[in-house]
């Protein structure tokens, strides 16, 4: 036991006055910066063993006309209730007629059991009006604690739902995201009621942002998957899930069935399929993780054609598709063959050829595999021999006018990029001295004189080229 609890444990057992004691509470919070919770937890524990102190500094407390000690009143009702509740609840009762901010703190911690008590608490809240954004807080809170205890009727929950519902909906928004904070941390075992509430929120206030964290207290994530849904059909596939990538990971790390499960059901409706896709890729190691063989026939081939659709990153994706090789059904295993071979012949080439077999191995099966995606390879070669052939399917011969445009064009623009940047006194780069870099692939630093070899990084990715030569078609397909 340190020094502080010692002290204040002497307080107590040499008959201290409730001035002294309460007084030495308060000097001790002005002098240390996280006090707060050892004085909160040394008055709320005060009643187990000290219990008639503990009241007489409860009332000495609330009798103090200059109000100096309220912040002690709370944490000693709260720990008196348990052994005296009637009585507590009566002082609190009188108090709230007084400081409604302090008697609602106080209720904040007490642990009903009594269904008078609770309704006479519901009809407390119901009457007050939360003129600020404190009274909305506790107001607020003690709803969501009513709503979690069990001794509470279903009727006095749902009118708890309708008061809750009001406070959302309030014209000063910062209001009402404070009662969607409580909503979010209280009521766990009250998922839809708190997805309802929820969606009167975005309602009311259109402030998408809360989706970020609202989410991650909860354990079913089919909630989650409605509001991604919702959001696909406003916004399409070109709409991006990046506001929900921790709340996604945090779902498949505590529940990972469930949402392996919901995203499976994505992949049985077409409109759905990409979503399925980006949620898949958010997620840390999904295309490892993910067991797509677990879904239907119709299900599997829905997320091959989907992948085999998907506008970038099928070289992210094809790790996971191959996985399909493996399906139980023979019309998903060859449909796996059609579409990779179709996208070899039209739009990857020996790139997503050669990504196959890096992916492959040299048995029988995958070299099997392999052919008809080989023949493609094959077909494309001889139509592309074919095409360079005629000048008149040659864009450098026939279109060289318009070529050289373009390039001029571009020429131009990259040139008045650095003047430009140079003087934007706003641009980052207007402070950064240049660098002479010599023969193309060195640099040399202006102090040592020393000449190093330039740094190499680079990031690329594949994409479907079909998305950019015919956007209608492919948009549209």
């Amino acid at each position: 036991m340190d020094f502080i609890s010692l002290y204040f444990k002497f307080l107590i057992v040499s008959n201290s006055s409730e001035e002294t004691v309460l007084r030495s509470c308060l000097d001790y919070n002005a002098q240390e910066k996280y006090s707060h919770n050892f004085t909160y937890n040394f008055l709320k524990g005060l009643s187990e063993d000290y219990f008639d102190t503990a009241q007489s500094l409860a009332e000495y407390a609330c009798r103090d006309i200059n109000e100096k000690y309220e912040f002690f009143i709370p944490p000693l009702l709260i720990g008196l209730f348990p052994k005296s509740q009637n009585s507590i609840f009566g002082t609190v009762l009188s108090l709230y007629e007084k400081n409604k901010v302090i008697a609602l703190k106080a209720l904040s911690g007490f642990t009903f059991s009594d269904k008078p008590m609770i309704k006479k608490l519901f009809q407390l809240l119901s009457d007050l009006e939360p003129v600020s954004e404190e009274l909305a807080d506790l107001k607020s809170l003690l709803l969501c604690r009513i709503i979690e205890n069990n001794t509470a009727s279903n009727q006095l929950k749902a009118d708890c739902i309708k008061e809750i519902r009001t406070m959302l909906q309030a014209e000063d928004h910062k209001t009402a995201q404070t009662v969607l904070s409580n909503i979010q941390y209280n009521m766990e075992d009250y998922e839809f009621e708190k997805y309802y509430l929820l969606n009167v929120y975005l309602e009311s206030t259109k402030n998408l942002k809360v989706l970020k964290h609202f989410f991650h207290n909860y354990k079913d994530p089919q909630y989650l998957f409605e509001i991604l849904v919702k959001r696909h059909d406003a916004l399409g596939y070109r709409g991006s899930i990046e506001l929900f990538n921790n709340v996604i990971n945090r779902f498949f790390d505590v529940n990972r069935e469930e949402t392996e499960a919901q995203i499976l059901h994505l992949f049985s409706f077409r409109n759905y399929s990409f979503l399925a896709l980006k949620i898949i890729l958010r997620i840390r190691g999904g295309i490892y993780q993910i067991d797509l063989l677990k879904g239907s026939k119709e299900a599997q081939m829905q997320a091959v054609e989907s992948m085999c659709s998907f506008p970038y990153s099928i070289d992210d994706l094809l790790i996971l598709l191959l996985k399909f090789r493996e399906s139980s059904f023979e019309e998903v295993r060859q449909y796996l063959q059609d579409k990779l071979s179709e996208l070899v012949l039209e739009v990857y080439h020996e790139l997503l050829l050669d990504a196959v077999k890096t992916n492959l191995g040299s048995s029988k099966t995958d070299q099997d595999f392999l052919e008809p995606l080989e023949k493609a390879m094959e077909k494309y070669l001889e139509i592309k021999k074919f095409k360079e052939e005629y000048n008149d399917l040659n864009p450098m011969k026939n279109e060289r006018d318009l070529m050289d445009l373009y390039y001029r064009l571009e020429h131009e623009v990259h040139a008045r990029i650095p003047k430009d940047i140079n003087e934007d006194k706003n641009s980052f780069l207007y402070d950064v001295k240049n660098t002479v870099i010599v023969r193309a692939k060195s640099w040399k630093n202006e102090h040592s004189g020393e000449i190093q070899p330039l740094g190499y990084f680079e990031s690329k990715m594949m994409i479907d080229s079909r998305a950019y030569k015919n956007p209608l078609v492919y948009c549209n397909g």
